[in-house]
């Protein structure tokens, strides 16, 4: 008997098919493949996808194993979508089979497009606040860890705290083996002791990075346990004088911050594109400090013809949106936590922060000259280090909380909002600060500790 090519067999396959009603569709790459599947995804959910909210749903897809994949198919999933708004959908009906429509298409194969894929797992605190950040990202992996903060030596909390290292410690080597772990990145704190202590008993490369300039205890001690210390700012580098590989990479921020939009910062917050915009923020827990003190500078900031967003955070936000009810000239978004803090820094024109390095190298990455307040009591006064660097550099002005009130605090914005020559310095310097590709080198850098794990 004759012996019929592949290419053959398959030609013939997709003839009968499409006899039976099958929809045949011209597949040539990756990026053929992909229109085709948001159209079809679009179609089966009655719903349409930007361009930002599709790629979540493909982090989704390519999350997990074979077996766990196959799981993402059969279930109900979700993602944020660009506006805040929740969006639940599914990729097959299981509930009613024959109401899924199939396509059919020639096999092909793609060259050099991916020469590596990740599965990556992020373990967070316990914290409502890391739940909270983590509820905008249902595309990636979450692992909960206790929270972990080291008491003082003699305190009764000690047994509870080395218990909890025990215990985190235990799940984290369970987490590894399960996951197939072989490189492990802590970002300070002593959560991430239990994993790093965990992943150099499994025989892991291990990493830590510290984005402070003064590191703080947990990663003093999480150096021992790493192959390699990264640091976000080269102040930081002499903290860690024994080890033998310490490298200054900067302090990477989100993806989802860097993807350029067309998306409008102004109608996103419903903010005046005529006025200047004063953000005020305090971290993702908020700062009592900072939201008091701009309460009592608001009637004057009403007499300067600008407009505020503030992000309030959880614990003072109904006492914020209070104070700021009494003043409807002014011009103002107020919430309690923002997940479009992109859309955020690109709206301002001048921010009030703490100097926390997340804070400070987001506000670098955009440009958005900054009035910061150093958190009075940060371990090692680290955040008023912080400060000192971009105050320095001139990207900053430095003002301490004990010297912080309505009067202090509108000075120093009057002379940064209506003074625009020096907010353009500012912008400059602020910019200078920012290691744009931070991300992409920690990236290869763990690809690299990978392959040699």
């Amino acid at each position: 008997m004759a012996k019929e090519l592949e290419a053959a067999l398959e030609h013939e396959l997709l003839l009968q098919l499409q006899q039976l009603g099958y929809e045949s569709v011209a597949v040539h790459d990756e990026k053929t493949l992909l229109h085709n599947l948001k159209k079809q995804l679009e179609k089966h959910n009655n719903t349409q996808l930007s361009p930002r909210e599709f790629d979540r749903v493909l982090n989704i897809l390519n999350k997990g194993t074979i077996f766990e994949k196959a799981q993402t198919l059969r279930q109900k999933q979700h993602i944020l979508r660009d506006n805040g708004d929740n969006l639940y959908f599914d990729f097959i009906n299981t509930t009613h089979w024959c109401q899924n429509q199939f396509q059919i298409t020639n096999q092909i194969k793609i060259d050099g497009t991916y020469s590596n894929r990740y599965d990556v797992t992020l373990l967070i605190s316990e914290k409502k606040i890391d739940t909270l950040a983590a509820s905008g990202h249902k595309e990636l992996r979450f692992e909960k860890m206790p929270f972990l903060a080291m008491p003082k030596p003699w305190s009764p909390k000690m047994i509870g705290f080395l218990k909890g290292l025990w215990q985190g410690k235990k799940r984290c080597r369970q987490i590894i083996r399960d996951h197939e772990v072989s490189v492990v990145l802590g970002m300070g704190g002593f959560t991430s002791f239990a994993p790093l202590f965990a992943g150099k008993k499994e025989k892991c490369r291990t990493l830590i990075h510290e984005s402070n300039a003064i590191p703080g205890k947990a990663n003093k001690l999480n150096a021992r346990y790493s192959d390699i210390v990264l640091c976000g700012l080269e102040a930081c580098k002499p903290h860690f004088p024994k080890h033998p590989d310490v490298r200054v990479v900067g302090t990477p921020i989100r993806g989802s911050m860097r993807e350029k939009n067309s998306d409008d910062p102004h109608a996103f917050f419903k903010l005046d594109k005529d006025k200047r915009t004063l953000l005020i923020m305090g971290g993702s827990q908020g700062a009592r400090g900072i939201n008091r003190a701009v309460g009592m500078a608001l009637e004057q900031f009403e007499k300067m013809n600008i407009q505020a967003l503030h992000i309030a955070g959880t614990t003072d936000y109904e006492e914020v949106r209070d104070v700021y009810a009494k003043h409807p000239l002014l011009k103002q978004h107020v919430a309690a936590f923002c997940h479009r803090m992109d859309l955020a820094y690109r709206v301002a024109d001048l921010a009030i922060a703490r100097s926390g390095a997340s804070s400070m190298t987001e506000l670098a990455y955009f440009g958005v000259p900054s009035i910061l307040v150093p958190y009075p009591h940060a371990a090692e006064d680290h955040q008023t280090r912080n400060a000192e660097i971009f105050d320095k550099a001139g990207a900053a002005i430095m003002m301490p909380e004990s010297g912080m009130n309505a009067d202090t605090l509108t000075d120093a914005v009057r002379s940064i909002l209506l003074d625009s020559k020096k907010a353009n310095k500012m912008k400059q310097a602020a910019q200078k600060q920012s290691v744009k590709d931070c991300a992409e080198k920690i990236a290869a850098l763990i690809e690299k500790e990978a392959k040699s794990a």
